[in-house]
């Protein structure tokens, strides 16, 4: 949280405001940090650009390379919200989004093959928002398989390095919780 705090007023981050200020507002019950509402997608995808962006965050080190699996703590943390979920669910769904990815960071080698160090995120918001919405198995599955269709290349962390460095996992918390939430009209 200290990390999102800080980077309140980022001009990046402040540009993802706008865009959950703009598509946000149906459904927006989720809470933007620094104030105000979005729906539990776009309230996702600001924080974790929040929690990201400064990046002074957790670090796992293994067999596929190197994660961060702080990146999922916004969009568990939406879906909590969204759910009406406790603090000790919160905290059990994170755990979850968190073994996720260290499990799949220690065991797929995604950076060797080119795959961006986000690439686990994708599944751990899955996994964790899964939890907190309390989804069956079935369910669970479906929503990782949904969610897995993130995967994006480690050459956007090479030199010259853009601001998309900040803001990868951000995307990829917008892609992952819009598939979880996403329902089709009629």
């Amino acid at each position: 949280m200290g990390c999102a705090i800080t980077a309140l007023g980022a001009p990046p981050v402040v540009a993802c405001l706008e865009q959950a200020k703009q598509f946000g507002g149906s459904d927006a019950r989720c809470t933007l940090i620094g104030g105000g509402k979005a729906n539990v997608v776009y309230a996702a995808q600001y924080n974790t650009a929040l929690v990201r962006y400064i990046d002074f965050m957790d670090s796992v080190l293994g067999g596929g390379g190197l994660s961060h699996p702080s990146d999922s703590l916004a969009s568990v943390l939406a879906a909590c919200e969204y759910a009406g979920r406790s603090g000790k669910e919160f905290l059990a769904a994170l755990a979850v989004a968190y073994q996720v990815e260290a499990e799949l960071t220690a065991n797929a080698p995604f950076m060797a093959e080119g795959f961006d160090l986000t690439t686990p995120l994708s599944f751990s918001i899955a996994a964790g928002a899964s939890k907190a919405l309390q989804l069956d198995e079935a369910r669970t599955a479906a929503a990782v398989e949904i969610c897995g269709d993130v995967i994006p290349l480690l050459v956007a962390r090479t030199t010259p390095i853009s601001q998309w460095k900040g803001l990868n996992s951000s995307q990829a918390a917008l892609s992952s919780m819009h598939g979880l939430f996403w329902r089709p009209a009629g």
